[in-house]
Parts: C-alpha cells; structure tokens; sequence
C-alpha cells in the first residue's frame, strides 16, 4: 500500500510539475512578445530622424531622455526575468528527466496493480456465487 501511496503522490508531483512548466513557458512566451515590441522600432528610421520626430510631436529633450531611460530599464529587467524563467525551467526539465524512470516504474507497477485488483474482484465475486449456491 505504502507503495502504491506514493506512486500517488508522484503522479500528482508529475502533474504538478507538467503545469509549471507549461506556466513558465507561457510566461516566457509573453516575455519574449514584450522584448519583441520594445526591439521594434516606433517608426522605420534612423533614431536622430526618430528623436525629431518625437521632438516635432512636442516632447522635450528630457521626456525623450526619460523615455529611453525607462524603456532601457524595463529591457534590463525584463531580460534578468527571462533568465530567470529559463532557469527555473532548465531545473523543471532536469528534474523531469531524473525522475521520469521512476512515474514509469510507478506507471507500470500501478497497471500490474489494476489488472491483480481485476482479478481478485473477479475470484471474490466467483466464491459469492459458490457461496450462494453451497447454502
């Protein structure tokens, strides 16, 4: 039984594990569109013909200055959180690779548990009839 208990919890570990991953690779996929739209450029030109013609559309100098200040900022951070995301799932991957010998062990000793349980339901319910028709 301790056995069985505890392919349990694996399997729940497994899963738990599976929607992680799928979390953190839908994080990263959002965080590489974001990365994305800041690579891209506002308009298609050279950046001096960029900062006139957001100079033009009435920012100043330092509302420009900021600007990029800010976006550079978020790039840095946004970069440092996708590291991060990759690691985290480095380890996730890992970690499933170490213990997938083991949810197969598991898997496999729980399909061996269902067949035995079949069986013995069956002779259980073989001696009730035995029973029913001794008495």
């Amino acid at each position: 039984m301790n056995k069985f208990s505890n392919s349990i919890k694996a399997t729940r570990q497994h899963h738990q594990i599976l929607e992680d991953m799928e979390s953190i690779r839908q994080l990263n996929a959002s965080l590489q569109s974001e990365l994305d739209l800041l690579k891209r450029p506002v308009e298609h030109a050279s950046p001096s013909l960029r900062s006139e013609s957001m100079l033009a559309k009435g920012l100043s100098q330092s509302s420009i200055y900021q600007q990029l200040v800010t976006l550079s900022e978020e790039n840095t951070s946004l970069k440092k959180e996708n590291n991060m995301l990759k690691s985290s799932l480095d380890t996730i991957q890992h970690q499933i690779a170490e213990f997938s010998p083991q949810f197969e062990e598991q898997r496999e000793e729980f399909e061996r548990l269902k067949i035995a349980h079949f069986h013995v339901q069956k002779e259980k319910s073989d001696l009730q009839t035995r029973v029913r028709t001794v008495c």
